[in-house]
């Protein structure tokens, strides 16, 4: 009984790749925007302190993109410089992007999850 066991332990794939793991997140580029925030919006969250030393930066959340096109279920994730605060602002920032209901390939957007990434520079 144990050889049995042991065979059938040996049999098993290690590194075979989950089934249930879900697919990476869409970027920015691979989904084609039927709306977007415009530069008022942008400037409106802003961070502050960002802006008084006149720094750029980049910020990034994770949204789950809805059959209409819509962003729900968005969490703030990365950010250069960090601590800047500009995760938060796109946090912010995704009530105004829409999804069209195919990425640029031709899949399917409602259910899967997308980063949006908005960088962050002042009018010079």
């Amino acid at each position: 009984m144990t050889w049995l066991l042991l065979l059938f332990a040996l049999a098993q794939p290690v590194d075979a790749p989950d089934a249930a793991s879900p697919p990476e997140p869409l970027g920015m580029a691979d989904v084609r925007w039927a709306k977007g925030p415009s530069a008022e919006q942008l400037a409106r969250v802003y961070p502050i302190a960002m802006q008084r030393r006149e720094r750029p930066g980049e910020g990034a959340a994770l949204c789950r993109i809805m059959a209409d096109g819509r962003l729900e279920g968005c969490v703030a994730d990365i950010e250069t410089p960090k601590h800047s605060g500009f995760a938060d602002a796109t946090l912010q920032l995704t009530p105004y992007f829409q999804a069209r209901p195919q990425t640029k390939a031709g899949e399917p957007t409602a259910g899967r999850q997308v980063r949006v990434v908005v960088r962050y520079n002042l009018p010079r």
